[in-house]
């Protein structure tokens, strides 16, 4: 897969999370989280594809772990 494709899916895919969760995240984490993602489509935009998969798998971190604390 080349990166272009794989950073879009990674955007797909945390966006696609973000929005099943995000009635259950802190406020603070939903914030920080949806800022990554804005990033992570900017970078894919200006074609850093490198920077945007670390923006939403970052993103997709913040969701996993606040999600998983409060089980």
């Amino acid at each position: 897969m080349e990166h272009a494709e794989r950073a879009r899916k990674s955007l797909e895919k945390t966006i696609a999370f973000f929005e099943e969760n995000e009635r259950l995240l802190s406020p603070k984490i939903r914030k920080k989280a949806l800022q990554y993602i804005k990033d992570s489509s900017y970078f894919l935009e200006m074609g850093d594809f490198f920077t945007s998969f670390g923006a939403s798998d970052y993103a997709y971190g913040l969701i996993e772990g606040n999600l998983e604390c409060k089980k």
